[in-house]
């Protein structure tokens, strides 16, 4: 009985997992025209005290094919470090560096888009690496109010692999849902949108005192008013960011994605949500069970071939490394999910100013 529940359970993963591959797929398929002169476009990177992360963005816009009519925004958010004299130093590239007119990430992104020349936007995090053609291939593929690009995360650390591969799991339900027309993710890390699209629904938002969500509500925002919404997987539209490298800072992180996830709560992140927690559960209940029986070795590999397929597909690369560590993750993530709900210490890229509120 309890073998048939398991295998059952396991393998409604391993179909809701290649439903949404499918999905992301039709999401790896640019639609319009890739040639000829596109739109200007204006690149947004709000950052505070990032002194010790924003050189390879730094690095990787200097290196990038950058067109005429791309312009890049640059916006203070009240750093107390010595970001802008590292990065001003460097970058070879034209630029406008302002201060943020009010206080949050938030505040940073709608004080640049107040600045911008163009109408198309793109919002980098400052601690982001791309490829030379990054930027032209972001250019021609904002055709949207919204559009989602992709992110990839790295590191060598066990730890960071340990967190990529979670990742991993987000971006293909993040393409996926989208592709199949029901955004629910998105990440300021790598994101897209129109300018007038974004002023027209800014004005309608109620979440500013709220300190972080800057992406999970304007998506959310977007959706209410019927507003058109891409997501675009493309390799080219990768771009590169290192995971945390501590479980402190990786619980921290994760407390934070997912508790502005909390306020977007609908049918599929609820059934999404059970559905990790029974699978969880059935994963100790199988590895508890085959000490009776070997046969419970079968449902434990089908999750375990579940999820290496969604790695591999959504991180692109083989590695031996990631394999063994996937194995690891089996028993990792189980104790992860439990130190998600241990109180921590707030994740503290974004601090919170006086008159906002965390999650």
């Amino acid at each position: 009985m309890i073998w048939n529940a398991l295998i059952i359970l396991f393998s409604v993963q391993l179909l809701i997992a290649l439903v949404l591959m499918v999905g992301y797929g039709k999401t790896k398929k640019r639609k319009g025209p890739v040639l000829g002169n596109a739109s200007g476009l204006t690149v947004i990177i709000p950052f505070r005290n990032e002194e010790d992360r924003i050189l390879p963005l730094i690095e990787s816009i200097n290196k990038a094919h950058i067109p005429d009519n791309v312009e890049f925004i640059f916006v203070d958010d009240h750093s107390t470090d010595r970001t802008v004299a590292t990065f001003t130093s460097v970058m070879r590239i034209p630029f406008e560096l302002v201060r943020n007119d009010g206080q949050g990430k938030k505040s940073a992104i709608q004080t640049a888009v107040r600045l911008a020349t163009h109408q198309k936007i793109l919002t980098l995090d400052a601690d982001v690496r791309f490829a030379p053609t990054f930027i032209i291939e972001a250019q021609f593929s904002i055709q949207h109010d919204l559009v989602i690009f992709p992110i990839r995360m790295n590191g060598r650390r066990l730890i960071q692999h340990l967190g990529s591969f979670e990742f991993s799991f987000l971006q293909l339900v993040t393409f996926g849902l989208a592709s199949y027309g029901n955004p629910v993710l998105c990440n300021g890390a790598n994101l897209g949108f129109n300018r007038y699209a974004f002023l027209e629904v800014d004005q309608e938002r109620k979440d500013y005192q709220i300190a972080s969500g800057d992406d999970i509500f304007l998506l959310n925002a977007m959706k209410e008013q019927g507003r058109s919404i891409g997501a675009y997987a493309l390799s080219d539209l990768i771009v590169d960011t290192n995971a945390p490298e501590t479980i402190g800072d990786l619980i921290r992180q994760r407390k934070r994605w997912f508790g502005k996830m909390t306020k977007m709560i609908d049918f599929y992140a609820f059934f999404g949500v059970f559905l990790l927690i029974l699978s969880q559960i059935g994963l100790i209940t199988a590895l508890f069970c085959v000490k009776f029986s070997l046969w419970f070795l079968l449902p434990i590999g089908i999750k375990f071939f579940s999820e290496w397929i969604i790695d591999l597909y959504t991180f692109r690369k083989f590695k031996p490394l990631r394999f063994l560590t996937l194995i690891i993750h089996q028993i990792w993530y189980p104790i992860y999910l439990l130190l998600l709900l241990i109180p921590s210490g707030k994740e503290k890229r974004w601090s919170v100013q006086s008159g906002l509120k965390e999650e």
